[in-house]
Formats: C-alpha cells, sequence, structure tokens
C-alpha cells in the first residue's frame, strides 16, 4: 500500500483465553505493543487482555517490524481466542485533519455502515452494545455534526465510527470490526480503514448503500466499495477465504457459486 506523509494508525486488539502477563512474555519485546485487561470481554477460564499499540505506526512501520504478525503468532501459541465478546478498534491520526474533513469521513461512513455490518458480520451482540451504527437519526445525525463543528465530546463513545477520541489521542477510531487474531483478517481492517479515509479526504461521495436483501445485492455493495475504494486484492481473498460463507448464509448462497477476479467478487 502507498505510504502517506503523516499517515498514522493506532490498533487496539481484543483477545480472550490469555491473560495480560501471558502476553507481555511472549510478545517480542521491541516496546510496539502493550496490554491491559477489559472488563467487556467473556472468557471461559478468566482470562483476557487487550492489546494496544504503545504509539501510532505508520503504515511502513507496521510492514516493517513485523509487529501484527508477531502478536498473532504469540496469541496462537499460547490458545487466545476471539469470541463474539471481542472487537478490534483501529485509530486514525486526524491530527491535521480540519472539521470538513471529519464531516467528509462522517457523511460517507453513514451512507454505507448498513452494509458494512453484514459484509464485516458484525455480531449483533457488539451491534447493540459497544458497536452501534451511526446516522440511525436525523436528531443523531445533527447533534454528531454539532460535536464535529464545536470540537466537543459527543454523549456516547459507543458506534461503529467513534470521534470522542479527538480531544484526547487525536484520532477517529473504527469500532465495527469483529476480533480476531488472524494476521491476514487484521490487515484486511486496516486496508478498509485507510482506503475508506484516503477517498473521503480526496472529496470523494460514495452513494448511499441500503442493507442488501439478496446474496447479488450485498456482492454488488461489496464490489462497489471494493472498486471505488480500490481495496487490494489480498483484501478481497481474505474476505472470500475467511468468511463470505457466513455471509451468505442469511440469503441461502455460498462461496462456491462465486470466484474473485482482481479484488472483485463475481458469479461463477
Amino acid at each position: 500500500m502507498t505510504v502517506v506523509r503523516g499517515e498514522a494508525i493506532g490498533l487496539e486488539v481484543e483477545m480472550a483465553e490469555v491473560g495480560e502477563c501471558e502476553m507481555k512474555d511472549n510478545t517480542d519485546r521491541h516496546e510496539l505493543w502493550y496490554f491491559k485487561s477489559d472488563g467487556s470481554i467473556r472468557s471461559n477460564n478468566g482470562e483476557c487482555c487487550e492489546a494496544v499499540f504503545s504509539r501510532p505506526l505508520s503504515l511502513d512501520e507496521i510492514q516493517r517490524t513485523g509487529c501484527i504478525k508477531k502478536l498473532c503468532e504469540a496469541a496462537d501459541s499460547l490458545g487466545a481466542e476471539a469470541n463474539s465478546s471481542c472487537g478490534l478498534h483501529i485509530h486514525y491520526n486526524a491530527y491535521t485533519l480540519r472539521v470538513k474533513n471529519l464531516i467528509r469521513i462522517y457523511k460517507n461512513f453513514c451512507r454505507i455502515n448498513d452494509v458494512l455490518s453484514i459484509i464485516f458480520n458484525v455480531h449483533d451482540s457488539r451491534m447493540n452494545t459497544y458497536c452501534k451504527p451511526n446516522g440511525k437519526n436525523v436528531y443523531q445525525i445533527k447533534e454528531t455534526l454539532d460535536c464535529l463543528k464545536k470540537r466537543k465530546q459527543y454523549r456516547d463513545r459507543y458506534y461503529m465510527l467513534n470521534f470522542n477520541p479527538l480531544r484526547i489521542h487525536h484520532s477517529i477510531e473504527f469500532r465495527l470490526f469483529n476480533g480476531s487474531v488472524k494476521e491476514n483478517r487484521i490487515n484486511q481492517y486496516i486496508d478498509f480503514v485507510v482506503k475508506f479515509v484516503r477517498f473521503s479526504l480526496k472529496r470523494g461521495r460514495l452513494m448511499k448503500l441500503q442493507a442488501p436483501r439478496t446474496a447479488g445485492e450485498l456482492l454488488s455493495s461489496y464490489n462497489y466499495l471494493a472498486k471505488t475504494l480500490k481495496l487490494s486484492d489480498e483484501s478481497t481473498q481474505t474476505f472470500y477465504r475467511g468468511y463470505l460463507n457466513r455471509v451468505l448464509a442469511r440469503f441461502n448462497d455460498n462461496k462456491e457459486n462465486y470466484h474473485v477476479v482482481g479484488n472483485m467478487i463475481v458469479e461463477n
């Protein structure tokens, strides 16, 4: 992926069945991660933790240090899991973004979050608590835009796209992703966030996408986003191999009826 000057990512990876001390002892000590407990995570053995970047990292640093790969290898060796109570949060550095940039990002996200909740197979339990859809009514949209214009915190941070970190961390937080301790899945999420923000900052305007009613509508929406945002071929392969079947199951369809061409999914 092209590196953009000033662009940096923060990452929070929630996991169950492993404690913070175990992860500290088994993760390469390059000081790019720190670990803490998280009371929102459910686990069978009572152990859970959240891995967080110790500072925002550029895409080049993430690739060069292999920090995500090392974290996932350590998590796998310790039997860590990302169950339905776990989320993965990505922060995008917004220190230099103006209010008009933030409003473009918010409006674009509201146009597609109904589709994203299905594409990324967001767990219902998270959507009803820590990861609610943005822009579900006129009042919420108006209140959010007012907060952005005045640079003040919104009353609730538990939305798919959260602007409350702006005041302290100078970032915007994408909370919609299910938890994962798989490197390719985490990279897919980062690819989406970076491409979405870049598109919005270039004054791109996404069309309003309704929640799909058929498998055809779902894949049409995915292909529109893949083409418009220029998602990587690897992102589509991860989506196709990883959990497309689970997404299509609600439409009584399966991925064997489709194949991947570049970053698009087409019917056989």
